[in-house]
């Protein structure tokens, strides 16, 4: 079973007897019998013929649109097979000792993917000072699994953050990217607006993964659901901010690929210009389908939607 994304623009979709055909311009890509179809997830710039869209229709198979962020701009889908997805994730997550324990696994995740950057660092750079932030980072994993309520946890978790964030002036040439600790939006300095864009990306491929795997973006389990905000996107993501995108920032500032003046502090915050940001999308599309150690030797946008996808099957079957 799988799910297809067709997101590139000039991407036809059509259909072959029992197949679907992608093409890129005019050239056949990908072939996948409409059996092992669960979803499709398409861009502005995909084009489905109609004879597939009634082939999807027949067979309940659901299709997303999403815009360039990946969010839902309108779905094409059985309402009976879409109801029961949903009764199955609020049935699952209207239990406190499930959210509790989902929320354990992410947090402990993510401050283990924190200790791991540090230690790989301290490593490279032998620094002591490094050494003791990785041991106070483990500590905190190992805190976070004895939490009893999910309130304690994101304390942990925030305790965890501002300790990982203290790494980068020791990390970074100050010199050139100075660093005062973690901020978000308006960002003052060129590396956190790196790392808020770098979030943002990540964001979109966390959303096409859930809505890949039919699941409900505004009910999550460890931030709140307050109707604010898509809880669920941001409850997944946490694993993966130091994996995918701390990684890549932290490499090509040491490794000199962005320049101070490719950056515009003014009153209002720092702005990343139109060469940074393209150097900075055209090194993040090739990492993202590069095999890594960090991601357990699969690519990065491989992890996300895999693990993703199991934490679907993991809901509706002990659900139903």
């Amino acid at each position: 079973m799988c799910v297809v994304y067709l997101l590139s623009s000039k991407t036809e979709a059509n259909k072959d007897h029992g197949r679907m055909v992608i093409s890129k311009d005019k050239e056949k890509i990908q072939s996948v019998p409409f059996a092992e179809l669960t979803q499709v997830v398409a861009s502005r710039g995909a084009h489905l013929t109609n004879a597939i869209l009634y082939e999807f229709m027949l067979r309940h198979i659901p299709v997303s649109f999403v815009d360039g962020r990946g969010r839902i701009v309108g779905q094409l889908d059985s309402s009976e097979y879409q109801l029961q997805r949903l009764s199955a994730q609020q049935e699952y997550l209207r239990d406190p000792e499930h959210c509790l324990r989902l929320s354990l696994e992410i947090v402990h995740q993510k401050i283990q993917a924190q200790k791991d950057l540090i230690q790989d660092y301290a490593y490279s750079l032998k620094s002591p000072d490094l050494r003791k932030i990785a041991k106070s980072l483990d500590q905190f994993s190992q805190d976070c699994l004895c939490a009893e309520s999910i309130e304690s946890l994101r304390g942990i978790e925030g305790n965890a953050a501002k300790t990982y964030f203290s790494c980068f002036s020791y990390i970074l040439d100050q010199t050139e990217w100075p660093w005062n600790g973690r901020q978000q939006h308006p960002a003052h300095d060129p590396v956190n607006a790196l790392l808020n864009y770098g979030y943002a990306c990540l964001e979109r491929e966390v959303r096409l993964a859930v809505i890949g795997n039919s699941l409900d973006c505004r009910l999550g389990f460890f931030h709140s659901n307050n109707g604010r905000k898509d809880s669920l996107i941001y409850d997944l993501m946490e694993p993966f901010r130091q994996i995918v995108i701390d990684r890549l920032i932290l490499k090509m500032l040491k490794c000199k690929m962005y320049k101070p003046t490719e950056f515009t502090i003014t009153e209002d915050g720092c702005r990343i210009c139109d060469t940074a940001r393209q150097k900075w999308l055209n090194q993040y599309e090739q990492y993202l389908d590069k095999p890594t150690k960090s991601c357990g030797n699969l690519s990065p946008r491989s992890q996300i939607r895999e693990q993703i996808a199991q934490f679907s099957h993991r809901i509706y079957t002990q659900a139903a």
